[in-house]
């Protein structure tokens, strides 16, 4: 299972130049540590901005860029990323992310480990600012992992993988979700199912979860609408699943 195909899902929209520069260490990462893959890029740019054309020349020929001149829910780019997906694996991922070394061979060593299991995810470790960020992109580039100290988290925010066949079981993302809570809501349909989801504490990533929660790392400026999308996605939810507060 080592060598199967797995089709990778990166949705974005950039509006900053730091997302460019994030979303560059997270394309370089994946070519340099994920071997037999598919990407599929899938940019909102309803601005119709340029910033994303640098990133374009770090892809191979063989994969694919789509480009949208609306600004799509995460939900509406990872439903068209799995109909898009050719191979039997499918990995979503947000672009604050560095895969490291090995990382793609844990998760297809372990998929089949449990048969309750049917969605995992990498280990995540987050830096608590942005120039830890920085000096984890020239870590995961000289640095063999069996030298990191893995920081386990036991949720799947940022990424799952699956086969194709249990996405189209469980049917798709719900689009009334933008962006939070997409996770936590999947994964109690899948639980509903009868079926787990675990993360892989020997497959691990870097996560720079707070990118999409402001403008600018090193000043903290909040973005006004990830706030407002924010509040609608955890007002839903919590209808959705009948919970209070």
């Amino acid at each position: 299972m080592i060598d199967e195909m797995v089709s990778i899902i990166l949705p974005f929209r950039l509006k900053h130049r730091f997302q460019r520069d994030v979303t560059r260490n997270c394309l370089q990462n994946i070519r340099a540590f994920t071997k037999n893959y598919e990407l599929i890029v899938l940019e909102s740019n309803p601005d119709k901005s340029d910033l994303s054309e640098p990133l374009k020349k770090e892809i191979r020929p063989e994969d694919r860029w789509i480009t949208f001149d609306k600004n799509l829910f995460n939900s509406v780019s990872l439903n068209i990323g799995f109909k898009e997906a050719k191979s039997r694996f499918v990995h979503n991922m947000a672009n604050d992310i560095l895969v490291h070394e090995h990382w793609m061979d844990e998760l297809l060593k372990y998929y089949n480990a449990d048969s309750s299991i049917k969605i995992i995810g990498p280990n995540h470790q987050r830096p608590s600012s942005y120039d830890d960020y920085k000096s984890l992109v020239e870590k995961t580039q000289n640095t063999p992992i069996e030298s990191w100290e893995m920081v386990p988290f036991n949720h799947l925010a940022g990424g799952y993988f699956m086969e194709k066949k249990i996405y189209e079981a469980i049917g798709p993302f719900d689009e009334n979700f933008a962006f939070y809570h997409l996770d936590a809501d999947y994964r109690r349909r899948v639980n509903d199912l009868g079926f787990q989801c675990c993360f892989v504490p020997t497959s691990l990533v870097t996560h720079l979860a707070s990118m999409t929660w402001f403008y600018d790392m090193e000043t903290h400026a909040a973005d006004p609408y990830n706030i407002h999308d924010e509040w609608k996605d955890h007002l839903y939810y919590n209808k959705k699943w009948g919970i209070d507060g």
